[in-house]
């Protein structure tokens, strides 16, 4: 390459460095759970929760785990969606370490993707997570949700595959797939952004970061001095950065594997079912082929255009959204605040007996300790007594229908103190048709 030539790069690289993306902030995390790969009783054993909760303490985020159920959206299946967002709510007081602010919802809707987006855009996440389903990658032969997702989606998606990851591993390693060298050898504005991405994330991690760029042939093998630009914008040394031959679909997960790296990052234009059929695609085929977490960056301009697959209203808007009995992280904390009796808690239509008896006990605790902070007197000795043994009789109710229940479901026991707690609230109807 002559002097001149070597100028006009490094002028053409320092110009794309200028119009890069601001440095990514992330204040908004969603994460879709599955249903298979979520256990509601134990929430914490999901890599997907767990690499969210990590990602949203590192950054101060607000998380919001959503689960997206597949149906028509019909409004008759708005009470098993009801019964859903509140077990999911109810699954989020297991989490450890607690995160500061955790949002829950589910959502039924016929088209998945589309509830995705148009849920991510509502909540304007900076950063979508999900686990990936893994599949084969054949062209042509059929389609994938979270090809879809990753082709139509404006928002980065984090593709969660390995338990473990950047906030497991203590040698941790970020690998950043930074463009092909073409003919120019010029960098393109996104590759600034992908890098970004990518150095954000290692430096959460304490993680060793290293850029890739591939080319095909030597002919246009690029200066060293080209990529001074690049280095000097994330503080990497010229080690940390590596230009391989090969294709880019198989040589990143061939790369993955040899330096035993947690995550990799690449970027993505949109591109439709045929779009995909047609053209060199690389996304695809490397989330089929790694074995680590993946982290694709939309190109946003590309992605402003709309497509042929773009996001139809019409599917969107017969989204059925759950309405949780309440938000159990937020009322443990003061369950007198939210209830007027425990008649109230009885009451909760979607609730287990579990979260029952913890919000009893919450506030019979609260109760008590009122009681010790008066040294035994109270201000006023009616109403506090019988809200004390208001308490203690719906505390012990809970515990005897749990014990039942586990031992006999069908137990008429079981049954009668059900429409005894139903006839202290005043629901004489529904007592009669538990006796029935």
């Amino acid at each position: 390459m002559s002097p001149l030539a070597r100028a006009r790069l490094l002028k053409a690289n320092r110009h794309a460095l200028k119009a890069r993306a601001v440095a990514p902030t992330i204040r908004q995390i969603v994460a879709f759970i599955d249903a298979d790969n979520f256990n509601l009783a134990d929430p914490n054993a999901s890599a997907l929760v767990r690499r969210a909760m990590w990602l949203a303490q590192k950054n101060a985020a607000t998380l919001h785990l959503v689960y997206i159920m597949q149906g028509f959206g019909h409004r008759y299946e708005q009470h098993e969606v009801n019964r859903q967002a509140t077990r999911l709510a109810e699954a989020v007081t297991h989490l450890t370490p607690r995160v500061a602010r955790v949002s829950t919802n589910v959502v039924c809707a016929p088209d998945r993707v589309a509830a995705q987006i148009s849920g991510a855009q509502s909540l304007q996440a900076d950063l979508i997570m999900k686990e990936y389903a893994q599949r084969e990658f054949f062209v042509g032969l059929h389609t994938h949700e979270d090809w879809n997702l990753l082709r139509q989606s404006s928002i980065p998606v984090w593709f969660v595959k390995s338990t473990h990851g950047v906030d497991t591993d203590s040698d941790a390693t970020v690998l950043a797939a930074v463009g092909s060298v073409k003919r120019s050898g010029c960098f393109k504005p996104h590759d600034f952004t992908v890098a970004a991405y990518a150095h954000k994330v290692s430096r959460d991690a304490g993680a060793d970061l290293r850029c890739i760029r591939n080319y095909r042939n030597h002919n246009i093998l690029p200066s060293a001095k080209t990529l001074v630009p690049f280095r000097e914008h994330l503080g990497i040394s010229a080690n940390q950065f590596l230009l391989q031959e090969g294709r880019p679909q198989k040589l990143l997960p061939r790369l993955t594997r040899r330096s035993d790296a947690n995550l990799l990052v690449l970027g993505a234009r949109p591109l439709t079912y045929w779009g995909r059929l047609f053209s060199d695609v690389t996304c695809e085929p490397v989330l089929a082929a790694s074995a680590i977490d993946v982290l694709v960056i939309p190109d946003v301009k590309a992605t402003a255009e709309p497509t042929e697959d773009a996001v139809d209203v019409d599917k969107v808007n017969q989204t059925v959204i759950g309405e949780k009995d309440m938000e159990f992280v937020r009322v443990l904390n003061n369950p007198g605040a939210h209830f007027r009796s425990p008649s109230d808690i009885i009451a909760l239509e979607f609730t287990s007996d579990w979260m029952k008896r913890r919000l009893l006990n919450a506030w019979l605790q609260d109760v008590r300790r009122l009681q010790r902070d008066h040294g035994g007197c109270w201000p006023q000795h009616a109403s506090a007594t019988d809200l004390l043994e208001e308490l203690s009789d719906a505390t012990r109710g809970i515990h005897h229908l749990e014990a039942v229940r586990a031992v006999q479901p069908n137990n008429r026991e079981a049954l009668e103190i059900l429409a005894t707690l139903h006839e202290k609230e005043g629901n004489f109807a529904e007592a009669l048709e538990i006796l029935q």
